[in-house]
């Protein structure tokens, strides 16, 4: 087995991953530090040194390319001293600004690995551990239909589903902490979502027929917990609702009236 080499301590997660795609892009193999005796990635800290390790034979050549990205580095630093120097300080300001949002764009939603696969689905998660997306084919037909985002916390943001199993995603749904708040559906596969569910606390408080013309409900339908209550009908196609139909429990219909 190869003896290891420490060859550099990384400032973070980040600049460790970077480091290592640079270095193996010139064929120089690179593990995290403990990552060769466990045989395979560990859990990088979001905060903190990273150390780098190569196996011995190619460690100089590993060693040369770091101390040329050091110098580059350098370079960079002492361009963007002078430049503050010249010009003040506020366009340090807006570029330490600007890096720091790229950094937390980094930290939360660049991809930083994938596993799984079958029932269990595809996940890709980013460095700070949370899941960035997911996929799953529900029917095992061998595709997708099934396509979840999720926020910087790790909670689902929104699904795209493709829920009668024709290869078209038709379905269109919005999360809020992990919650429903809007499921959207292009029935007739024509690009306008023609039907929604409206969700109260994940839980379905009404749907809507939409009227491709004007964008407005037709039919608009609220529900009490297993069974729809009550319905409200635009029958002239005017924008306003001119009909309630109540139904019981049974979902027939017990009482009509003009609005």
């Amino acid at each position: 087995m190869s003896d290891f080499k420490k060859l550099y301590d990384a400032s973070n997660a980040i600049e460790a991953h970077m480091l290592r795609d640079l270095l193996e892009q010139h064929n120089i193999p690179v593990f995290f530090e403990g990552e060769h005796l466990q045989g395979g990635v560990g859990d990088l800290p979001a905060t903190g040194f990273v150390r780098l390790v190569v196996e011995e034979e190619h460690y100089h050549a590993a060693a040369n390319f770091i101390a040329e990205w050091d110098a580059k580095q350098a370079d960079e630093v002492k361009t963007v001293s002078t430049s503050v120097q010249r010009f003040g300080g506020l366009p340090m300001f807006f570029m330490g600004f600007g890096l720091g949002l790229v950094l937390m764009y980094a930290y939360f939603f660049v991809p930083r690995y994938s596993q799984g696969g079958g029932d269990e689905g595809q996940w890709t998660y980013g460095l700070s551990g949370n899941p960035i997306h997911s996929a799953f084919d529900r029917n095992q037909d061998g595709k997708i239909d099934l396509k979840q985002t999720y926020d910087a916390r790790g909670f689902i943001e929104k699904s795209e589903s493709d829920d009668d199993f024709d290869g078209v995603f038709e379905t269109i749904t919005h999360y809020r902490s992990n919650n429903a708040t809007i499921t959207e559906v292009d029935s007739d596969r024509d690009g306008f979502h023609d039907f929604r569910y409206i969700f109260k606390d994940g839980v379905v408080h009404s749907t809507e027929q939409i009227y491709p013309t004007t964008g407005l409900s037709r039919k608009t339908c609220y529900f009490a917990l297993t069974h729809m209550n009550y319905c409200e009908l635009d029958f002239d196609l005017d924008g306003k609702m001119d009909t309630r139909v109540e139904y019981d429990e049974l979902g027939e219909e017990k009482k009509r009236q003009k609005l």
